[in-house]
């Protein structure tokens, strides 16, 4: 080893500190006193010998410094001062780093601590090493209390061993390691951390856990509360008795809930996939008709139709469906809500049933609300009432009672049937004419779930015949009392004559026998049954119609024969009652049901007894009669049974109206069109969300004549304000089919919005006007990019058009010789160059005409233009055209002389254009008609084909710029897209309307109309 490889090796050996600090400074003398040539060198020989270590090198250390100090002063000034620098320098350069790195201490400090996360670190024995202050403040703990402490020594068991567990899994891994934990915090007990714990190492390979954790408690709680608001959902679908299932465009069932499951048969396993398994074969098209229907956005509500279930049986449903849309608004599918309606429908035939039984009733039968408005009345009420049904109409029950009986129903007939569900009683009737009908009324009370009165049906029958029969009983007991009467005053009087006495008592039997035979002629001439008993009640005579009821014959019967004939369960209440009558000689009615001897049955009856007494008040007989109010009875407890099924269906109705309602509140709310419907009055009924947005302002009531003045609406310029009568909405109301009318919105709160209306009245199925509904697109952004289109599409057609036609001209010049004879091919290729010119000439002509409406600088020469020749010089520069595709055109000889208002070029433009459309879609072979007839003022002129007709998905387009059915047919056939968007612009320039009727594979009709001009 030489000097100089020495000596480098021994400067590497101290910058890189491979040797201990103090060997460093011992040999630094050395360095430097080789490096000068000394005295050191001498030891130069010694030192690189083999053989000599690291002590050796010391020993020469110390040597080399003994010599060092027997060196001049000037000498050691030098070394000590070149030593001072370097020396200053380290130190220098040692303060440097020490700054740089406390100041990158501080801002690592500075952005831990200002981190919205927590942060933490450990060491190798799971101690703190670091926490930042976030983390100090979220758990409320002292940092220096923590550091060099474990998770077991600072928190609870439980918590500590999660933590531990998790910094294990994440020291095991020597990856990342993410876990979402449960861990309170000082102002929230049920904190969520996501946490991300990370193991390292630091430049001394010591090992570290480091751990970083973010409140993640809002993002758990709205996760949860999206999680159960799903499941309540899900809840609410599988628990509602409806079946709700949805499907794709194809008809194909993509869900399937309990209630379709419960409904039809069909399980969800089963159900999906399929292509409605419950609709009837004879129903699949009108099914899918609906369907075809559903995926071009209508909705159905309230569609009644027979399905079938899975067993084969049938069920009557009603059913509402609406399309389903993806997150950018297309329709991917439908949902479809099924109630079953059978029992309704049940419902409907038994109501209709029981009024053809209250239409052939005798007994009159009404119903009134609350207060005692008449509601419902049968003929039998008319008929009574003696008037028409406007005598009826509008009028209070009370109007046709008096006085006394209105009375009585209110204090003692109303009151017990709303304790007791019914009353009965005798009250009269006022008649149109004014006569005071005596009746049998029976009153059932309607109460709410709270018990309140809600209305009453009353059901009656005339006894003016029963009174007649019991007042003549009364006068023939009154006469034979009085008879009597007489009898005794006259045994008085001749009591000393005994014969006479005979002869008197003799006459009065007579008497007496005549009267009792006519009483009992009147009794069995009664339809009811009619018996008599004596004061203390023992019964002692029955007519001829109570026989003829029970089948006893005419004989003395016992007083037990009453418990034969009597029900067992009305017997105990009758004999308590009759015996206290006959015991206080009050008058007693009661009722009870007695066997029918024909047919065996148990009847209700309303019995009666009424006491007759002679001149001093004493009881000399008991009257009684019984009349069959069985039909009567079973009417009212049909009545009270359809009162009850119609509340309960009533109610059910009212909850499913509710739910759906809110469902399609909802459903309107999240279309991202604007939904605004109005009644048959024009009052605003539905405005939803995007409405709402739309206009800046809230749902309001408003009538039609106020919605110029609340909304900012204007037409489709955005300058000219709308009057009422253009309102989409309220031409819709007037029966007025809106479709694709722009208008413009200019909201107090919120950026204007261009909107593309679509509307129409809406009717019942007998077409009876019940309102209007508009839906509005926001095309706003879709205009700003058609402006930007219009003036790219405009600078660009400038630009080509000068070149274009001088290409044009060129290749004509060429095409025509005047660059001497060329070529076939290149003649041909020259032809096809010319003719794609053409194209593109009439494509940028196309552009700059539609540039020039919409700018509104088309100039027009309007005047009145003869029809008729102008058809005819049009057909005649047609002909040519037509003939390449082999098609004929035809237009009646004997056309009428009709003059317009229009643009002579403009307008034979709009014919060309039309004319040329009909020749490309015709079949070879076929035909082109025009024709032009007159209708209220106005001049149509109709461009009819015999080609395939329009797609339907192409027809709400057809009118735009760039439109095409099929690019590939197209340009097959030729044509720039923009044809019938300038004859469309052009005809309304005119003053008119351009539209079409079309049908697949029969052919398309265009017309145009104009105004007739009137010379």
């Amino acid at each position: 080893m030489t000097k100089t490889d020495f000596l480098s090796e021994l400067k590497q050996a101290l910058s890189e500190e491979r040797l201990p600090e103090r060997t460093r400074v011992r040999l630094l003398p050395v360095l430097v006193l080789a490096s000068m040539g000394t005295v050191a060198g001498c030891l130069w020989e010694a030192l690189a010998s083999p053989g000599v270590v690291v002590e050796g090198l010391l020993i020469a250390s110390l040597l080399a410094w003994a010599i060092y100090q027997t060196q001049t002063a000037k000498l050691r000034a030098q070394v000590v001062g070149k030593i001072n620098q370097q020396l200053n320098a380290q130190v220098a350069e040692l303060w440097r780093t020490e700054q740089a790195l406390r100041s990158s201490e501080a801002r690592f400090e500075a952005f831990m601590d200002n981190s919205p996360a927590v942060a933490l670190i450990k060491d190798e024995a799971g101690r703190y090493v670091y926490l930042n202050k976030q983390f100090a403040e979220r758990f409320g703990i002292d940092r220096a209390d923590w550091l060099g402490k474990t998770a077991h020594e600072m928190l609870p068991g439980a918590i500590a061993e999660t933590i531990t567990a998790d910094a294990k899994q994440a020291e095991g891994s020597e990856e990342a390691w993410q876990t979402l934990d449960h861990i309170p915090t000082v102002d929230d007990p049920d904190c969520r951390w996501l946490s991300l714990r990370f193991p390292f190492r630091d430049s001394s390979g010591a090992r570290f856990l480091g751990c970083v954790s973010i409140d993640f408690s809002q993002q758990q709680r709205a996760e949860d509360r999206r999680r159960e608001a799903a499941d309540k959902l899900e809840a609410v679908v599988e628990a509602s008795p409806l079946a709700i299932f949805s499907f794709d465009c194809a008809g194909l069932i993509q869900s399937w809930s309990l209630g379709a499951e419960r409904l039809f048969g069909w399980s969800e396993e089963e159900a999906l996939g399929l292509e409605f398994p419950f609709v009837p074969a004879e129903q699949k098209e009108i099914s899918k008709a609906l369907i075809t229907r559903l995926i071009h956005g209508e909705t159905f509500t309230d569609v009644e139709a027979t399905r079938r279930r899975r067993d084969g049986s049938t069920v009557e449903t009603t059913i509402s469906a609406a399309p389903l849309r993806d997150g950018e608004g297309r329709i991917v599918g439908a949902m479809a809500l099924v109630g079953d309606i059978t029992a309704r429908k049940k419902n409907d035939e038994m109501r209709i049933r029981l009024g053809e039984i209250l239409k052939a009733t005798s007994d009159f039968v009404g119903m009134a609300d609350a207060q005692g408005n008449i509601l419902y009345h049968n003929q039998a009420f008319l008929k009574l009432a003696g008037g028409g049904v406007e005598s009826i109409q509008g009028k209070n029950i009370r109007e046709f009672h008096p006085a006394w009986a209105s009375d009585l129903i209110a204090h003692e007939g109303i009151p017990t049937a709303l304790r007791e569900g019914s009353w009965s009683g005798e009250t009269a009737f006022i008649t149109a004419q004014g006569v005071e009908v005596p009746i049998s009324q029976v009153i059932i009370a309607h109460t709410s779930p709270r018990g309140e009165l809600m209305g009453t049906s009353t059901i009656a029958r005339d006894i003016s015949e029963r009174i007649r029969s019991e007042e003549e009983l009364r006068q023939s007991y009154a006469k034979l009392e009085g008879r009597v009467h007489e009898r005794t005053a006259d045994l008085e009087l001749v009591n000393e004559w005994l014969h006479d006495e005979i002869a008197v008592r003799q006459q009065a039997e007579e008497t007496l026998r005549a009267s009792e035979e006519r009483y009992r002629f009147l009794a069995d001439s009664m339809p009811q049954i009619v018996w008599t008993a004596k004061p203390g009640g023992e019964t002692n005579y029955y007519n001829r119609r109570w026989h003829e009821y029970t089948g006893l014959p005419e004989m003395e019967i016992p007083e037990t024969v009453w418990e034969s004939i009597i029900h067992a369960d009305d017997l105990p209440v009758l004999q308590k009652g009759w015996s206290s009558a006959s015991a206080s000689g009050q008058p007693y009615t009661w009722e009870y049901r007695l066997k029918r001897d024909s047919d065996q049955t148990y009847r209700w009856h309303l019995g009666r007894s009424v006491p007759l007494r002679d001149a001093a008040g004493a009881i000399i007989m008991w009257v009684g009669t019984g009349t069959d109010i069985d039909d009567f009875k079973q009417a009212e407890a049909a009545l009270r049974r359809l009162n009850n099924e119609l509340e309960q269906r009533v109610e059910e109705r009212t909850k499913a109206l509710h739910a759906e309602q809110k469902f399609l509140v909802a459903l309107l709310d999240n279309l991202q069109e604007g939904i605004v419907a109005c009644d048959a009055q024009g009052a605003l009924t539905v405005f939803n969300q995007a409405t709402r947005d739309f206009h800046g302002l809230p749902e309001e009531p408003l009538p039609a004549f106020d919605w110029a003045e609340r909304y900012s609406l204007f037409h489709a310029d955005g300058v000219t304000p709308m009057e009422m009568r253009d309102i989409p909405l309220f031409r819709a109301w007037n029966g007025e089919i809106v479709r694709q009318d722009e208008m413009v919105i200019v909201p107090k709160v919120g950026k204007t919005r261009t909107l593309l209306a679509n509307g129409q009245a809406i009717r019942d199925p007998e077409g009876n006007v019940l309102g209007a509904v508009v839906a509005m697109q926001d095309i706003t952004e879709r205009k700003a990019m058609d402006r930007i289109q219009n003036e790219f599409i405009s600078v660009v057609s400038h630009e080509l058009r000068t070149p274009l036609t001088s290409i044009r001209g060129a290749l004509g010049l060429i095409d025509g010789g005047i660059a001497g004879e060329i070529a076939p091919q290149a003649q041909t290729l020259i032809k096809i160059a010319y003719n794609n010119t053409e194209r593109l000439v009439r494509l940028v002509n196309d552009i700059l005409d539609i540039e020039k409406i919409e700018a509104g600088e088309m100039e027009l020469s309007m005047r009145p233009v003869p029809l008729t020749p102008l058809l005819v010089q049009t057909l005649a520069g047609m002909a040519g055209y037509a003939g390449q595709y082999d098609v004929a055109l035809e237009m009646p000889e004997a056309l009428p002389e009709f003059t317009v208002c229009a643009d002579t070029d403009r307008l034979t433009q709009v014919l060309t254009n039309l004319i040329s459309n009909a020749v490309k879609f015709s079949p070879p072979g076929g035909t082109v008609q025009v024709s032009a007839k007159a209708y209220a003022g106005r001049v149509r002129v109709s461009v009819s084909d015999h080609g395939p007709g329009i797609p339907l998905e192409f027809q709400e387009r057809i009118f735009q710029k760039f439109a095409q059915a099929d690019s590939a047919d197209t340009r097959q056939r030729g044509g720039t897209g923009l044809g019938l968007s300038i004859c469309k612009a052009l005809v309304e320039k005119f003053g008119g309307t351009i539209g079409y009727e079309t049908a697949p594979g029969q052919g398309t009709t265009f017309h145009i109309d104009l105004q007739e001009h009137q010379s």
